[in-house]
C-alpha cells in the first residue's frame, strides 16, 4: 500500500499545482487540505496518508453539505491520490460524481443499479443515472426520509424544482420510480409526481442539412492562421468530409491514423463497431496543419486538445461548440435549421444521396449499425421522392354533387 506524510504530500501537490494554476486556485487548495484531511487526520493521531485514509475521509463528510462543496472535497483527494500513485496530477474534467450513501439508500441505489444493467443500457447512461439518483438520495437523508415508503409529491417536486437541468434528472427518477412500484418497494407510484415534467417534442423531423455550396462557405469561413482555426478547421472536415460523430472526433487517437494506408480505422463509439474511412487528402493535410503548428505537446494519445493549460483531452462538448460556432458565424444563412456537427452528418448524406449513392453504401460510410437508421435520410431525398409521386387522378363532377352538392358548396 502506497503511503506518505500527509505534510509531504501536499507540499509536492503544491509545487507540482504552482506551474498550472493562479494563486487564488492554488489557495483554495491548500485550505480545503488544511482545514479537511489534514485536519481529519490530526484528530485521529495520524500523520501518514494512504488512499484508504483518503475514503474514509470522504466516506464521512457527505452528511451536512451541498453536492457542489462536496465534489469539491472529493476533487482535492483525488489530487492526492493521483501523486501519491504515479508522481503527477490526472486533470479531469469536472464532472457531477455520485454521493457515497450509507444504510438503506445504498441497498436501494445498487439494486436499481443492477437492474438497469440487467437491461443492457448504454455504459455512459448508466453512469449518469448513478449520479442522478445518488443525488436524490443524499437530498432525502437531508430532510429526514429513511424509507423510500416515506416519500411523498412534495419532496420530488421540491427537489426537481431546485435542479438547474432537470430533464436528465426526470428520466433517471422516473424509470427509478417504476422500477419500484414493479417490485413493491412503493405503495403508490411516485412517478406521477413528474407528469407535470413534459418535455415538448422538439426533435426534427427532417433531418437539417446544408447544400454542397453552403458546406464549401462554412470550410472556407474558418480563419486556419490561428491555432484555434487550424484545430477547429480539421475537426471540421472530419465532420462535413467523412461525417464523424462529435464523440468519435473528440476521442480520435494517432493509432486510428493509418498514414501509409490512407485510412482512419477505430472504433465508434456509439456502436462499438469498428469503421474504416478513407483518409482524404483535405483532411490529412488539415491534420498535419493542426498537428505540426498548432497542437501543444502532450503525452495524450488524443489528436485534439483543449487550447488552455492544462491542455487536456477534447471533449465531445468542445467539438460540438467549436462547429457550431463556425456555421453560425459562417454567413452562411441558417433559417430554422440546427447547425450543429450532426447537420454537417446530415449534409453529408443528402449530397451522397443526390449523387445517386446507395443506401448500403451510406449506411457503411456513416457508420450506422443497420441500414435503418439511414432511411431517415431518404425524406430530404427530394429529387428522388419526386419520382416516387403518383398523379392525382381527375375527381368525377358525380362526388361533388352528391347529397345535392351542399356539403361542398
Amino acid at each position: 500500500m502506497e503511503q506518505m506524510n500527509i505534510y509531504e504530500l501536499v507540499s509536492h501537490c503544491t509545487n507540482y499545482l504552482k506551474k498550472i494554476y493562479s494563486e487564488t486556485t492554488l489557495h483554495d487548495y491548500q485550505s480545503v487540505w488544511r482545514n479537511g484531511i489534514v485536519k481529519f487526520m490530526k484528530e485521529k493521531g495520524l500523520t501518514t496518508y494512504s488512499t484508504e485514509l483518503g475514503e474514509q475521509y470522504i466516506s464521512q463528510i457527505n452528511d451536512n453539505i451541498k453536492f457542489q462543496t462536496y465534489n469539491s472535497r472529493l476533487r482535492k483527494i483525488q489530487v492526492l491520490n493521483d501523486y501519491l500513485s504515479d508522481g503527477r496530477i490526472h486533470f479531469r474534467r469536472q464532472r457531477s460524481v455520485p454521493i457515497i450513501l450509507n444504510g438503506v439508500w445504498n441497498k436501494y441505489l445498487r439494486d436499481f443499479m443492477t437492474y438497469y444493467k440487467s437491461l443492457r443500457r448504454n455504459e455512459k447512461t448508466i453512469k449518469e443515472y448513478r449520479v442522478y439518483i445518488s443525488h436524490f438520495f443524499y437530498y432525502l437523508g437531508t430532510i429526514g426520509i429513511e424509507q423510500a415508503n416515506e416519500i411523498k409529491d412534495i419532496h420530488i417536486l421540491r427537489y426537481i424544482g431546485n435542479l438547474d437541468k432537470i430533464s436528465n434528472s426526470v428520466s433517471a427518477l422516473r424509470g427509478l420510480f417504476h422500477f419500484w412500484q414493479d417490485r413493491q418497494i412503493t405503495q403508490n407510484d411516485l412517478s406521477s409526481a413528474l407528469g407535470l415534467y413534459r418535455y415538448a417534442d422538439r426533435r426534427e423531423k427532417i433531418p437539417s442539412f446544408y447544400s454542397p455550396e453552403e458546406i464549401k462557405a462554412i470550410e472556407e469561413s474558418v480563419n486556419r492562421t490561428t491555432i484555434k482555426g487550424k484545430r477547429d478547421y480539421a475537426m471540421l472536415l472530419l465532420s462535413t468530409r467523412l461525417g464523424l460523430r462529435v464523440s468519435d472526433i473528440a476521442g480520435l487517437k494517432f493509432e486510428h491514423i493509418h498514414w501509409k494506408e490512407n485510412q482512419i480505422v477505430f472504433h465508434q463509439y456509439k456502436t462499438k463497431n469498428l469503421i474504416s474511412l478513407p483518409l482524404l487528402t483535405n483532411v490529412g493535410n488539415a491534420l498535419i496543419d493542426y498537428l505540426k503548428h498548432a497542437r501543444k505537446d502532450s503525452k495524450s494519445d488524443n489528436i485534439f486538445l483543449e487550447l488552455r493549460s492544462p491542455y487536456i483531452e477534447s471533449s465531445r462538448a468542445m467539438v460540438c461548440g467549436a462547429i457550431g460556432r463556425i456555421i453560425a458565424t459562417s454567413g452562411v444563412k441558417i433559417g430554422d435549421r440546427h447547425h450543429g456537427a450532426h447537420a454537417m452528418r446530415h449534409s453529408l448524406a443528402s449530397n451522397m444521396l443526390r449523387k445517386g449513392t446507395t443506401l448500403p453504401v451510406i449506411t457503411e460510410a456513416l457508420g450506422h449499425a443497420q441500414s435503418q437508421s439511414t432511411m431517415k435520410y431518404l425524406k430530404i431525398d427530394i429529387r428522388s421522392l419526386f419520382q416516387c409521386a403518383l398523379s392525382v387522378g381527375k375527381v368525377s363532377d358525380e362526388f361533388y354533387n352528391q347529397k345535392g352538392g351542399a356539403f361542398y358548396v
